[in-house]
């Protein structure tokens, strides 16, 4: 299992890279399009919500690491002598 330190500085360069960031926001984009097409059906509207959902909680996840990391990193501050 990876340090929390560790996965903390990672999850910040992939929440920072643009490649990562650019492709998160055309795949949302191209997810939430799918709601104004007026010849969407259902189960493509639902599929697309899914995507956005998705996506949005790797995001909540990367940043969860980064926020454990620190508040582990002021609990340690906190306790030190």
């Amino acid at each position: 299992m990876m340090e929390p330190s560790v996965k903390a500085a990672r999850a910040q360069q992939i929440l920072n890279d643009e490649v990562f960031t650019e492709a998160l926001s055309v795949l949302k984009k191209d997810s939430i399009g799918v709601f104004l097409y007026p010849t969407a059906t259902d189960e493509e509207i639902m599929e697309a919500r899914k995507a956005v959902l998705a996506l949005s909680l790797v995001e909540r996840q990367l940043q969860r690491f980064i926020d454990d990391w620190k508040l582990l990193e002021r609990k340690q501050k906190g306790s030190a002598p």
